[in-house]
């Protein structure tokens, strides 16, 4: 069993996000990592891709999720997946913070 502390867990802004890497591959996780990433009204990530498999699972807040010439609307609850390499950018709408949690799966191939 392995407990990760929160006064243990760095804080970084990153692509326009507040991120929070809550558990990672070297605390026993084989290759998956779990982050918590936070938006304020106003703010949006880049464009960016990651080199795995992304699931994201809203918190709190909506989400004006676009990538590939598509935009899905978001809400507390919904889940989504995002292939490795998938260009995306995620943008909160309304007054509410976005809260997320992304969880970064390596692909088949990895």
């Amino acid at each position: 069993m392995r407990v990760v502390r929160v006064g243990d867990i760095s804080v970084k802004q990153e692509l326009g996000a507040t991120v929070r890497v809550l558990m990672k591959p070297e605390d026993g996780l084989a290759n998956l990592s779990i982050t918590r990433v936070d938006l304020v009204p106003g703010s949006a990530t880049q464009e960016h891709r990651h080199d795995t498999d992304q699931v994201v699972y809203v918190l709190e807040g909506k989400l004006l999720l676009s990538g590939g010439g598509e935009q899905h609307r978001v809400v507390a609850g919904d889940l989504i997946y995002i292939p490795a390499g998938f260009t995306h950018r995620h943008e909160p709408i309304g007054e509410v913070d976005l809260k997320q949690l992304a969880l970064f799966v390596p692909t088949r191939s990895s």
